[in-house]
């Protein structure tokens, strides 16, 4: 019985100073992008803001296809 107490009084500190250890800071992320001519540039014409998403003047080109193929096993010929 002493043992086990003699064990408890010895873990318990440490145990106490591992849950209440603060924490390490997350690393340093760089956040901030090289401003080249081509960035300055988009964002001089309103096509991207300055964290690099989509500007108020950003445009895609939008295409829908329909394609009609018909395929012949005995040949392997595609129409």
């Amino acid at each position: 019985m002493i043992r086990r107490s003699l064990v408890a009084v010895l873990l318990l500190p440490s145990l106490a100073l591992a849950q209440s250890a603060p924490r390490q800071p997350e690393r340093a992320i760089r956040r901030d992008i090289p401003l080249t001519n081509m960035i300055r540039r988009a964002m001089a014409a309103g096509t991207r803001d300055s964290t690099g998403r989509p500007g108020r003047n950003y445009w895609q080109l939008w295409t829908d296809y329909t394609i009609n193929a018909r395929l012949e096993p005995a040949t392997s010929r595609v129409t």
